[in-house]
């Protein structure tokens, strides 16, 4: 914390990775990514170590799919199916209240 105050400022930075999985569908190739998720927030004192806080940020998450072009294609059997990549890039601002002990 920033302060040691009842009401004080804080910030908070969370890095990690995120992997992708594939529930029953057809994808090809599935790869995570990058999970990034700074912010900023207010501190508020409570009795016997009991805080509250809220919290203003953003989340950046990243991964890749492969798909086949065509459904009735299995890439396993045929290696020259045509086959669709997306990259995708979640970008997010989140509110957060909590209680901290």
């Amino acid at each position: 914390f920033v302060l040691p105050k009842s009401i004080t400022p804080f910030y908070q930075i969370g890095v990690g990775y995120g992997f992708a999985t594939d529930f029953g569908g057809n994808q090809i190739e599935k790869v995570g990514g990058i999970y990034v998720n700074p912010s900023i927030g207010i501190r508020f004192s409570g009795n016997k170590g009991l805080n509250t806080f809220l919290k203003f940020g953003y989340i950046r998450q990243e991964s890749r799919h492969e798909y086949p072009l065509n459904w009735w294609q299995i890439p396993d059997e045929d290696p020259f199916a045509p086959f669709e990549t997306q990259e995708v890039k979640y970008n997010r601002w989140n509110i957060s209240a909590g209680i901290m002990f």
